[in-house]
């Protein structure tokens, strides 16, 4: 099962992003927008829209993570480090909330601030519901081709105490994610790209394996649309490189592959729910296995 999946994506992913880059460098992205008054008429992926806004010209957007426990102990206060991160986030409930002026039909511009709260489900002394993180953020969504796109920028201040103990600034990342259907089937396959560069205010030598200071990666994704408001998808993150202030430059640390299986519904256009599992399929195991939700709302 795990070579099949894996299989699968390296046969997907090379053409996935040949498409990619051909449909966004070989034209002029403006001119291939499509001619249409309304977004929903371009892009057709469920997730796509949602994230990239009401259609209206000032509305609020509300983004909710919760990152669970493990499959094996889906109620526990402690998560397994899928993925072995620097520095791993307790089971937490975390998201934005923000304002959203949308320029045009295709992009817009976003302000305002992170939520925290570590274990949510097991009440602590001490540990309440924060506010974090002040955000700004640009989204461009739109078809170019046959190929359905959004990309964008979003730069965060960090103020929560797992990133301020080791003296992180604040992250500056771009994301581009990419959706295509595949003919006149059910099914859909993608790419999403991602990188990050963040700042740190602490020189410390003990803190520097632990600050991540630019990372990239490379996710295909393949999905079978049961419904115009429902789809099962899985992820794989088969490039994932992160490089600490500790390492020489340009010395990238290659994190072990993760993938995702999930179910993603759109309740309504502007509301988006995504149970998902996350693991590592080279070792995978129920207590080495996280349960996961997103949801959007705006």
């Amino acid at each position: 099962m795990k070579f099949s999946l894996v299989l699968l994506f390296s046969f997907f992913t090379p053409a996935l992003f040949a498409a990619t880059v051909s449909s966004v460098s070989g034209l002029e992205v403006k001119a291939t927008k499509m001619k249409v008054s309304d977004l929903d008429a371009e892009v057709s992926d469920i997730k796509l829209r949602t994230a990239s806004g009401a259609k209206s010209k000032f509305s609020s957007s509300l983004v909710i993570y919760y990152a669970g426990g493990s499959l094996e102990k889906p109620g526990s206060d402690r998560r397994p480090n899928v993925g072995n991160s620097l520095n791993p986030p307790p089971v937490s409930a975390t998201g934005d909330l923000s304002v959203r002026y949308r320029m045009n039909k295709n992009e817009s511009l976003y302000f305002g601030a992170g939520f925290y709260r570590a274990r949510p489900l097991h009440s602590r002394e001490g540990e309440q519901l924060e506010l974090n993180d002040p955000i700004i953020g640009y989204n461009d969504t739109f078809a170019a081709a046959d190929i359905e796109l959004s990309s964008g920028f979003r730069l965060y201040i960090a103020t929560t105490e797992y990133e301020r103990v080791i003296g992180q600034v604040g992250v500056l990342g771009y994301s581009l994610s990419t959706m295509n259907a595949m003919g006149q089937s059910r099914f859909s396959a993608g790419v999403s790209l991602r990188a990050a560069v963040a700042a740190f205010d602490k020189d410390d030598a003990s803190l520097k394996p632990r600050q991540r200071d630019y990372s990239i990666g490379i996710s295909p994704s393949l999905q079978y649309n049961v419904s115009e408001r429902v789809n099962v998808y899985t992820t794989l993150n088969i490039l994932s490189y992160e490089h600490n202030r500790a390492s020489r430059d340009f010395k990238f640390d290659s994190k072990p592959m993760t993938q995702s299986l999930g179910v993603g519904v759109a309740v309504l256009r502007d509301f988006y729910v995504a149970p998902y599992l996350a693991f590592e399929p080279d070792n995978m195991s129920s207590d080495k296995t996280s349960v996961n939700l997103t949801a959007m709302l705006n």
